[in-house]
């Protein structure tokens, strides 16, 4: 069987008016992503994080971005 990989693409930017850009560091570009986690604040979405594997093998962890008060409450995919 042939595997295959696929590049990253970049899209966006998204989000509303307020708050700060938000972007992976550069120097250390994914590869895969290993985590996804959602922090809620009532109902509503009030940011995520994420880890991944970057192209030297290395898991990254990035901080929240978004609200500073919502609590964790999903992890989307764990590999």
């Amino acid at each position: 069987m042939q595997s295959s990989r696929v590049e990253m693409v970049k899209i966006g930017p998204w989000g509303g008016d307020g708050g700060q850009p938000r972007d992976v560091d550069q120097e250390r570009r994914p590869s895969q992503l290993s985590r996804v986690i959602v922090y809620s604040k009532g109902q509503a979405i009030n940011a995520i994080s994420f880890e991944y594997i970057d192209t030297k093998g290395e898991r990254v962890s990035v901080p929240a971005w978004g609200g500073s008060q919502g609590i964790p409450v999903t992890t989307v995919c764990h590999v």
